[in-house]
């Protein structure tokens, strides 16, 4: 005996389409932005793609160092201090806000994220692994 749910559909078909999106849903959260480290070296190429986008993004120079995005996904550049000709600060604060990036793992492909513009960069050099 065939028995019929509420809408009139053999409980096996609902049951086989509830599971069907539960797979589907999964396969999507697997294409979905998941926060992502550097090793503590990343290697030059690796720094010098992600200064070279910084500075596209801001139009300020950027210096990074070993150690960037290794314990965090987010990156905040500070703008530099304006200074007089004999190197003191001009004012003793700065007005503008820190630039924000964020490195995730993207469809397999490592990517920094400019947070303000939303604008995306994908790394080929930079070997970067999920986010604990």
């Amino acid at each position: 005996m065939n028995r019929l749910n509420s809408i009139g559909a053999p409980r096996f078909v609902v049951g086989s389409m509830a599971c069907l999106s539960i797979l589907a849903a999964g396969c999507q959260h697997a294409l979905v932005n998941a926060p992502a480290h550097l090793p503590a070296a990343p290697g030059a190429a690796c720094l010098a793609e992600i200064a070279a986008f910084a500075v596209q993004q801001t139009g300020r120079q950027v210096t990074l160092v070993d150690g960037v995005f290794a314990h965090s996904d987010k990156l905040a550049l500070e703008p530099a201090l304006r200074r007089g000709p004999d190197g003191w600060p001009l004012d003793g604060r700065s007005r503008e806000l820190p630039e924000t990036f964020a490195l995730a793992i993207q469809g397999g492909r490592c990517e920094v994220i400019h947070e303000r513009t939303a604008t995306r960069r994908a790394s080929a050099a930079c070997a970067c692994h999920p986010a604990r």
